[in-house]
C-alpha cells in the first residue's frame, strides 16, 4: 500500500491536501511494554461472553467494532491494593 505520494505507507496520508496537525486538547502517553508473553492461551467462549457481558459498553454504531472497556465496571467496588 502505498500513500497519495507514492511513499511511506500511511505517513503520506498524513501529508494529503488539506490535512492539518493543528489539534487542540488531546494529549496521548505511551509506555513500551517490553515484557514476555505465553502464545497461544486460549479463552473458553463461555469466559469470553462473561467478560463481555460485564466489561464491554457497545456504542450504537457498529458496535461489534465499537466499544469501551470502562476502568472500572459499573457496581465494582473493589480496588487493588497494589502491594500496600
Amino acid at each position: 500500500m502505498r500513500g497519495p505520494g507514492g511513499g511511506r505507507p500511511g505517513l503520506d496520508d498524513l501529508e494529503a491536501p488539506g490535512w492539518s496537525p493543528r489539534w487542540t486538547g488531546l494529549k496521548v502517553t505511551a509506555v513500551l511494554d517490553t515484557s514476555l508473553y505465553p502464545k497461544g492461551i486460549r479463552i473458553p467462549r463461555k469466559d469470553m461472553n462473561a467478560f463481555e457481558a460485564r466489561y464491554l459498553r457497545r456504542h450504537e454504531f457498529h458496535g461489534n467494532w465499537n466499544y469501551t472497556i470502562p476502568a472500572q465496571p459499573p457496581g465494582d467496588t473493589t480496588r487493588p491494593d497494589h502491594g500496600k
